[in-house]
C-alpha cells in the first residue's frame, strides 16, 4: 500500500467514502497530504492550496465535499475533493432480462472524461470474464442484446478505459 508514498511518518488517514464505494485514501504526513485513488499504488501530493508542512489531522465535510487539513503551526486548510466515479443505475438488482431481448444498460458518472468499458459477471462478481463493450462513449446508456446462459447472479461493471481503477 506504500507505492511511491514518501518515507515519512503518517499522522492521519482518511478513507474517502461519500456514499459510494471508492478507492480513495488520503494520508496526512510530516511533508503534506497525499492522495491515492488506486488502492495505494500511487500517491500524488494533494497540493491544491495546501502548504508543504506537517499535516496532523484530516476531516471530510460531506455537505461541501471538502477536505480539511489541520497542520502543525500553519492553521487549518481546506480544499474541494473531486474524484471520478461511475455508478451503475440499470440493471441494479432484481430485474429479469430474457435472453434475446434488447435492454439498456444505464450509468451515471462524475468527473470522468473519456470512454468506458462494460463487463459482465454471471457469478455474483467473483470474476468478469465477459466484456460487453470495450471502448464506448461515456454517455450514460448503451443498448445490449441479452445473451445466455441464464443466471440470477449477474452483475454489470462499468469502468474508465483510461483509468481502470475508476469503476
Amino acid at each position: 500500500i506504500s507505492g511511491n508514498l514518501p518515507d515519512t511518518p503518517v499522522n492521519d488517514i482518511l478513507i474517502y467514502h461519500p456514499g459510494i464505494a471508492t478507492s480513495a485514501y488520503l494520508v496526512a504526513t510530516d511533508v503534506g497530504v497525499f492522495l491515492s485513488d488506486d488502492y495505494g499504488s500511487s500517491w500524488p501530493e494533494l497540493a491544491d492550496g495546501l502548504p508543504n508542512t506537517v499535516a496532523i489531522h484530516l476531516d471530510y465535510n460531506e455537505a461541501t465535499n471538502t477536505i480539511r487539513v489541520g497542520t502543525h503551526g500553519r492553521g487549518v486548510f481546506e480544499t474541494v475533493l473531486t474524484l471520478s466515479t461511475v455508478t451503475v443505475e440499470s440493471p441494479n438488482g432484481g430485474e429479469i432480462w430474457p435472453v434475446g431481448s434488447v435492454k439498456t444498460i444505464q450509468w451515471s458518472s462524475s468527473s470522468l472524461s473519456g470512454n468506458v468499458k462494460i463487463e459482465l459477471s454471471r457469478n455474483g462478481g467473483i470474476n468478469f470474464p465477459e466484456t460487453l463493450f470495450s471502448n464506448i462513449a461515456n454517455d450514460g446508456s448503451e443498448p445490449w442484446t441479452v445473451t445466455g446462459p441464464l443466471t440470477s447472479d449477474a452483475i454489470v461493471r462499468i469502468s474508465s478505459v483510461s483509468d481502470p481503477s475508476v469503476m
